[in-house]
Formats: C-alpha cells, structure tokens, sequence
C-alpha cells in the first residue's frame, strides 16, 4: 500500500488503532495516516477489517488480531515498527437491564471494553520505554461515564476507563508517555447499516445545541488533536467531551426522547418535536445557568 502525507501532523509516526473496521476506529485510522501516521488498524472481525480498509491507500498494515496482545507484539517486532500512538476504540455492551444480566456477560463486557485495552496499552508502552519513545495513548470512553445508559456493564466499564485514563497519566507522564480519553456523545456510526428515520433523528437533535449528531470523523479529529505532539504535549490524564453540547442538556437523556417519541400523545394536535421545542425554550429561559 502507498504511504501517507510526508508532511502532515503525525509523520513518521506509527499508530496502532483498535476497532478499526467499522464507525470511529475506521475513521480515526484514516485520518492518522492522511496525517502521515504509518497505521496498523485492529479489528477481531477480520473479513470486515480487509474489506473496509482496501479502499484506504493510506494504510500501511491491517492485522487481524483476536484479543491477544502478544499477537499484536509479534506483528510490531516483524515489522520492526514501534507504535507511538496507541488508540483503544473498541467496545461493546449488552444493553440488558441488571436484573438480565450474569456474570458471563458482564465479564465479556469488561474484557472487551476495559481489561483487554489495559493489557494491550501495557505491552506497547512497554515497547515505547525499552525503545526510549515518548508517545500518546487514547482511550475511546463514552458520555455514559458519568450518565445513565440504563446499561450497567457498558457505563460501568466506561467510568472505570475514565479513573484508569487518570492513573495511567500520573504514572507513566515521567516516562514522556500521555494517557487521555475521548467521551462521544450522540454519534451515528453506520447511516448504511443503522439508518435513522425522520422523526428519531428529529428528537435526537433537539437536545444537542449543535442541531446535529455526531459522526466518527467528529471523534477521530479529536483523537487527532489528543495525539498530535504539537497541539497537545501538555494534556495528559483528561477527559475530552466530544458530544455537540449534548452533556449540557443533562437533565433529559436521548433514550428517554427516543421512547416519549414512540409514545407521542395523539390527543395533542402539536407534533412531539415542536413541543419538545418549546419545552426546552422554556427551560431555557427559565433555567439561564
């Protein structure tokens, strides 16, 4: 494959990006390299990484890799490439309520989404320190850190990637090595696969004072900026909110939007977005803080 932009932001560089076939893994790896970044995407569905990937000229090498970070490791020593950049994107959740939920569940959920991206970050800061390399790791947390999703596994192990994001900057700082997370908000990742009709996205905007939901390429510029030595060498341990001033409107969350629309009143002649409209100028106003 052709490499990348010889004088962009991350050039020279090498960044290794899970959850790379699909959403803001996808994106995020197509935009390190159009900076210039030699990227090795990740992803357990192999199939879905190769095929969306070909069209990226940009990319320099896609690894199938099933969890094992010392499948990852073996890959960096053959290429004899030492990542500087390391972004954790991938995630899952159950999206049970607690009481449907066993421990089986909550144990993949938490291997996925929070042991797994420790064992991984451990052995390529490793290879960082042994190759005397300073570098950036970013962890792709989520907005339901600190709000409901009415998933507990899933905000659980989200809110502990924040507290992991905190510890890891203060240890490994001395090391020229900066931890940080990215929160999306509300974000469409798969309009093809997952589209949204009407009246959903309607709702969904209201409460975003953008007027819009997010796309992965909204989060990969963020990661961007996260790991570009230039623009960030003095940001570690932080939380960075992408979510178009979604977490500003906290005192009515998108799922509960969502449901009131499958319940639209039909004694009220007013459609539900216009009155959601009107409710939120109203609180607005009455609430200017």
């Amino acid at each position: 494959m052709t490499g990348g932009n010889t004088s962009g932001s991350h050039a020279g560089k090498v960044a290794v990006v899970t959850g790379a076939a699909n959403g803001i893994g996808l994106a995020t790896a197509s935009q390190l390299s159009q900076q210039g970044a030699r990227v090795i995407a990740i992803d357990i569905n192999g199939s879905a990484l190769h095929q969306k990937c070909r069209d990226i000229s940009e990319l320099q090498i896609v690894h199938d890799m099933a969890g094992d970070p010392a499948d990852l490791v073996a890959a960096l020593e053959e290429f004899g490439a030492v990542p500087q950049i390391l972004v954790n994107n991938v995630g899952i959740a159950a999206s049970r309520r607690f009481l449907e939920l066993d421990d089986d569940v909550i144990e993949q959920v938490w291997r996925t989404n929070l042991l797994g991206p420790l064992s991984l970050t451990r052995s390529v800061v490793r290879m960082m320190i042994d190759s005397d390399l300073h570098g950036a790791v970013v962890f792709v947390s989520s907005l339901h850190s600190a709000s409901v999703r009415r998933s507990l596994d899933y905000s659980m192990s989200k809110a502990a990637i924040t507290m992991a994001v905190r510890e890891l900057a203060d240890e490994l700082g001395p090391q020229g090595i900066r931890v940080n997370a990215v929160s999306p908000g509300d974000v469409h990742s798969d309009p093809v696969g997952n589209p949204i009709d009407d009246l959903n996205r309607e709702i969904r905007q209201q409460v975003i004072p953008i007027g819009r939901l997010g796309s992965p390429s909204d989060i990969a510029r963020a990661i961007l900026f996260l790991t570009d030595d230039l623009s960030s060498s003095y940001i570690t341990g932080a939380d960075l909110v992408v979510d178009g001033g979604l977490s500003t409107s906290n005192w009515i969350t998108t799922r509960s939007l969502r449901w009131n629309a499958s319940k639209t009143s039909s004694h009220n002649d007013r459609p539900f977005t216009k009155r959601l409209g009107a409710r939120l100028s109203s609180r607005r106003t009455n609430h200017p803080s």
